[in-house]
């Protein structure tokens, strides 16, 4: 339309407007400039909380490498023709036990020299893949250690160049106490003697699980944090639509989960050589998606979606059944209706 003859026209952009009570009145003197910097504030807030939580994850993942190596112990006894590593031929263990006494304490003293050195799943990742040793120890047969050196310190096992002897004492160690078994640990009774030389291997486990727990807990505890401050950012950004606010939640919400739960131990646990320097990400060991990949990475994936499956919806019922108590509890109290109006 035009003002008059000879005047520009103008064009009119009409839409429907939503339906009253889905405004938020006291919002709509907030403009598009102010909203952009509540919003910019809230993904701040968002991506803080999600830098904790890759810290966290960081933190456990060089934890864990310091464990021992995960190997299948199946593959690594007399009974599997051509495994490149047989313990009871380095380090007779099973046969020790039957002869007991100073047979045995001779072998563990052996084993223990390499054991003493600790490598890790770090140290060790070049002897394993697969969850299989991939070096062949039986070339360096028959296993006699070097010398230790004028200081009194270790000579370097039967390998010198390497750390293969020692990492394959540890497959050796964990193996062997994981075959024993825990309760026989734990409760020491038979002719095995299992403590205190299995102790390690044991509280490598209860260490590996109460780090797994951990990573869970941080995920767990972000997500819920990332519920409750998506819908404090949504009150926060000033819409100027109950509707319009409902969709950024869920979207904001949507995405921060989706990068904490799923995404974050991809990035922590890959190790991509040209990204490694970026902190916090890519230092892992994986640089494919193989079967030990898959027993961390999607182990820890899965296990967080379904804690978080259950989690979102306890976290409702509590609040509800909470809000109900807290009333049960308040109302006699309550001298005026405008308290009574405050419990509801």
């Amino acid at each position: 339309f035009s003002a008059g003859p000879g005047e520009p026209e103008y064009n009119i952009h009409a839409k429907r407007a939503p339906p009253p009570n889905d405004i938020i009145w006291e919002n709509l003197a907030c403009g598009g400039f102010q909203r952009f910097l509540r919003a910019s504030f809230g993904y701040l807030v968002m991506a803080i909380l999600l830098l904790l939580s890759i810290a966290a994850t960081t933190a456990t993942k060089d934890k864990l490498l310091s464990l021992s190596p995960e190997v299948s112990c199946p593959t690594i006894t007399t009974d599997v023709k051509g495994a490149l590593l047989q313990c009871e031929a380095v380090w007779p263990l099973n046969k020790a036990d039957e002869l007991g006494g100073d047979a045995r304490d001779a072998v563990r003293g052996a084993m223990q020299q390499y054991l003493d050195q600790a490598p890790g799943a770090e140290d060790c990742s070049n002897f394993v893949y697969l969850r299989r040793f991939t070096y062949d120890i039986a070339q360096h047969a028959p296993f006699t250690p070097a010398p230790s050196d004028p200081n009194g310190d270790w000579g370097g096992g039967f390998i010198t160049d390497g750390l293969a002897d020692e990492c394959a004492a540890r497959v050796c160690f964990s193996c062997y106490c994981q075959s024993a078994g825990f309760m026989a640990w734990r409760n020491d009774k038979g002719d095995q003697d299992l403590r205190p030389f299995c102790d390690a291997y044991w509280e490598d486990q209860a260490l590996f699980l109460s780090l797994t727990a951990m990573v869970l807990i941080v995920v767990l505890v972000v997500n819920q944090i990332l519920l409750l401050a998506s819908h404090a950012m949504g009150d926060f950004e000033r819409f100027h639509t109950v509707t319009e606010r409902d969709n950024a939640v869920a979207i904001k919400l949507g995405m921060a989960l989706l990068f904490n739960t799923a995404v974050v131990p991809v990035l922590t646990y890959a190790y991509i050589s040209e990204l490694e320097d970026v902190p916090l990400l890519f230092s892992g060991t994986h640089e494919d998606t193989h079967a030990p990949w898959h027993d961390i990475v999607i182990t820890a994936i899965v296990t967080s979606a379904i804690i978080n499956a259950l989690a979102f919806p306890l976290a409702y019922v509590g609040e509800v059944l909470f809000t109900k108590c807290w009333r049960c509890c308040c109302k006699g109290g309550a001298k005026t209706q405008h308290d009574l109006n405050e419990l509801y």
